[in-house]
């Protein structure tokens, strides 16, 4: 969590992105934090972005008070699958009291239910994956938390799906990418966390990957599922390295320490982030031969 600020203390439009991969789904009638600035006591309510089950339909919601204490709640209906990799996000605009949801930069509708067209100034604490002092607990992974204090156009949230926006950009008052464990907030604003429920950091695995910005070029695991992420897969991450770190890309030779592949056999992007097989995925991208069951020819 961190600390209350004028920065994360938005009272018109919000605009709340984050890549999610959770690790089990919210049970009937409950919810899973993602984002939040909410405390129920004292009049503190402000601004919650959830993934929940309401009646046994999974959604993604968005939740304001304009004074503390009564709110709007916002939803769309969107199951997000256990294991998988999600950039999630919401855009508030508060002149028409509505929120339109995302999922990997594709709206996925808009919700204008309700009538607060102002956030409440809360004291409360910024929390990311909880919320009301550590309640509602998100269960999986989470990074690269955005929160603006304008509207995202949908252009903007499509081409940064994938890529990472600078720490000066425009209206952008936090960002988080816990690289290495750092808990330290990206811009200037300085909205640093302390981990409260021990927390624990993930790292990512030897995969394909492609390069998302050509001025800060960044290593991301690749599918077969977008466009972006097949035609400009590079190579293969020659060591497990934490994520968002400096690695290590063949793009042509031989990588070894591999298991479980059958010699001769092609081997493809699939439509699982980050992993090779002997099938394609959607769309064909054949990245290397295996050698042996531990080796294999990188050749894009």
């Amino acid at each position: 969590m961190a600390a209350d600020s004028a920065s994360l203390s938005i009272t018109g439009d919000i605009t709340i992105e984050c890549l999610v991969n959770p690790e089990s789904q919210p049970g009937t009638d409950t919810v899973r934090a993602l984002v939040s600035k909410n405390e129920s006591t004292g009049n503190e309510l402000a601004y919650t972005f959830r993934y929940a089950d309401e009646g046994g339909t999974k959604k993604l919601t968005f939740t304001i008070s304009d004074d503390g204490t009564n709110t709007d709640g916002h939803v769309a209906t969107q199951t997000l699958s256990n294991g998988t990799w999600y950039r999630v996000g919401v855009a508030f605009d508060a002149s028409l009291h509505s929120a339109e949801f995302f999922v990997n930069g594709v709206s996925i509708g808009t919700d204008a239910t309700g009538t607060k067209t102002s956030i409440n100034d809360s004291t409360a604490v910024f929390e990311i994956g909880a919320e009301n002092g550590g309640a509602q607990l998100f269960d999986g992974k989470i990074t690269d938390i955005r929160v603006f204090n304008d509207l995202r156009t949908d252009a903007e949230l499509d081409d940064f799906k994938y890529k990472a926006v600078l720490s000066d950009t425009g209206g952008l008052q936090g960002n988080w990418k816990f690289v290495g464990g750092s808990l330290l907030d990206e811009t200037s604003n300085n909205n640093d966390l302390t981990n409260n429920n021990a927390v624990t950091f993930a790292e990512d695995t030897a995969c394909p990957v492609f390069f998302t910005n050509v001025s800060s070029p960044e290593a991301w695991k690749a599918d077969t599922l977008f466009l972006s992420h097949y035609e400009t897969t590079v190579g293969v991450a020659k060591e497990t390295v934490a994520a968002s770190k400096d690695v290590l890309v063949v793009v042509q030779g031989g990588v070894t320490g591999l298991s479980g592949l059958s010699a001769n056999n092609p081997l493809y992007v699939t439509d699982t982030r980050g992993t090779l097989g002997a099938n394609p995925g959607t769309n064909l991208k054949q990245v290397g031969t295996a050698l042996s069951t531990t080796e294999m020819l990188v050749n894009i």
